[in-house]
């Protein structure tokens, strides 16, 4: 507790940027208390495509921390992650105006600023698609089991009646439409993850 009020000080009027690696989905994205102002600034100049706002359930997180973003760099104990976080972090320092652009060296060096083919360092500048926005509305509660399988994949729609997950024999309908998000099989001990809902895009 004395580390989090520490910690809580220290960021205070900063915008801070935390890093996570999931079991649910190997592909970047953001996740946000809201899309204020900052976020605004920040999130269509880092490389994902989406970004989740967590409503009520930050619970105690650095992210309700009114100038946080957060970012799911990818799978846990990835390579793919780990290279993940560093455009990520790259990309952050680069929309708070820390450090320049990464520019293209015109001599075909092996730097990392010389890597032409690598489409993230064009991921410094504003995107020119847009940014699926999604809320988190409600948990997905998960039994006591041996074994479980998700069905469904994250931010893509589960329609009413159709089955997300399983729990050892048992089966888990969709109440009503819903896009998941942060679905895992053993990724939390209690829910297999959220259900949530596109809200709208960022340009």
């Amino acid at each position: 507790r004395r580390l989090a009020y520490d910690l809580g000080r220290e960021v205070r009027g900063t915008t801070a940027f935390s890093i996570h690696s999931t079991q649910s989905y190997a592909e970047p994205f953001a996740i946000v208390d809201t899309v204020d102002a900052v976020a605004r600034s920040i999130l269509p100049r880092l490389p994902v495509d989406v970004a989740v706002e967590t409503n009520n359930f930050a619970e105690g997180r650095l992210i309700e921390h009114a100038h946080t973003v957060e970012v799911e760099a990818g799978l846990q104990k990835s390579d793919e992650a780990a290279e993940n976080a560093y455009w990520l972090i790259r990309a952050f320092l680069t929309a708070t105006n820390v450090l320049p652009a990464p520019t293209v060296a015109s001599d075909g060096g092996d730097d990392i600023e010389s890597q032409t083919e690598d489409d993230r360092l064009k991921l410094a500048a504003p995107r020119e698609n847009s940014l699926d926005v999604f809320k988190l509305l409600e948990r997905l509660p998960k039994p006591d089991a041996d074994e479980y399988e998700v069905l469904a994949h994250n931010f893509e729609p589960v329609e009413s009646g159709e089955v997300f997950a399983r729990a050892d024999a048992e089966t888990f309908a969709a109440e009503r439409d819903f896009y998941p998000i942060l679905l895992s099989a053993y990724g939390y001990a209690d829910i297999f993850g959220y259900a949530g809902e596109k809200v709208g895009e960022l340009p």
